[in-house]
């Protein structure tokens, strides 16, 4: 049923090319598992990497794009319509300025629906002076993220996750933290030092 091979009876030209394809599978899997989608966190869906995300500034970003690239993201869900969102601004446009010379890039994430609520966004963008990259998330992403934080059946906003430069999540809180810059820089500054 099963041949036993033994390398004596193996030519030296066999040897070769089993060595060879041994080496190709290798980098082949190599190639594969490292690509940008096999740096994000294992807590995260697969599916996550992939998704597009429209951004206000114009075109898409893959988040696999946007996380492990040697440096550390600071992705924040929220909402025009979220109060505890907008207590959050201040600190996260106050993040922005201090971390953005250091290879930290802060992400605001709207769960709005791009179709209906782009101009809407874009001015409440430009009232609170919202410095830092703003995008849209899709439902299905900001679920998958809300089963990362914990599976809260009430899906809370905000949600905020920080990764470090390997893609990895430092840290995350779903909803309001009353020390929500506190511990923001914390997670930062450890994903810093890493």
């Amino acid at each position: 049923m099963f041949q036993r091979i033994t390398l004596r009876r193996c030519s030296p030209a066999s040897l070769l090319r089993f060595t060879r394809n041994l080496f190709l599978v290798s980098v082949v899997l190599s190639v594969v598992c490292c690509s940008s989608g096999g740096k994000l966190d294992k807590r995260l869906d697969g599916r996550v990497g992939e998704m597009s995300m429209p951004m206000l500034n114009g075109g898409n970003v893959k988040f696999n794009e946007l996380v492990g690239n040697n440096k550390v993201v600071l992705v924040n869900f929220w909402a025009t319509w979220c109060g505890p969102c907008r207590r959050e601004i201040p600190d996260l446009t106050a993040l922005h300025n201090q971390f953005k010379d250091k290879g930290v890039e802060i992400v605001g994430l709207t769960i709005e629906d791009p179709q209906q609520a782009t101009e809407q966004v874009k001015m409440f963008v430009q009232q609170f002076s919202m410095n830092y990259r703003v995008g849209f998330s899709s439902k299905e992403m900001f679920f998958l993220f809300n089963k990362a934080n914990g599976a809260n059946p009430g899906a809370p906003i905000p949600q905020t996750f920080i990764f470090g430069k390997d893609g990895q999540i430092v840290d995350s809180i779903p909803g309001l933290r009353r020390d929500f810059r506190t511990w923001a820089e914390s997670a930062i500054n450890r994903a810093l030092s890493s």
